[in-house]
């Protein structure tokens, strides 16, 4: 169970860290730092949906919302 909270670490910071740089590159720096001190997953989804679903969001975001999802699915978060 503690490895399976590592991977659930890992995979939230990673995708979270990797889906703001992406949002700080297209968006706007507003936005990525909402996202950094804000780890609401509906928060990236408005980020996501305000972008028009730009698929370069794709994989950070199942990143980051895997990681929420694994996390809510084993009780931890």
């Amino acid at each position: 169970m503690h490895g399976l909270a590592i991977l659930i670490s890992i995979l939230t910071m990673a995708g979270h860290l990797w889906f703001a740089w992406e949002v700080w590159q297209r968006e706007d720096l507003t936005w990525a730092l909402l996202l950094l001190f804000i780890p609401f997953p509906l928060l990236g989804l408005y980020i996501w949906h305000q972008a028009g679903w730009d698929s370069c969001y794709r994989n950070p975001a199942i990143l980051y919302f895997s990681g929420y999802a694994l996390g809510l699915l084993v009780g931890i978060v």
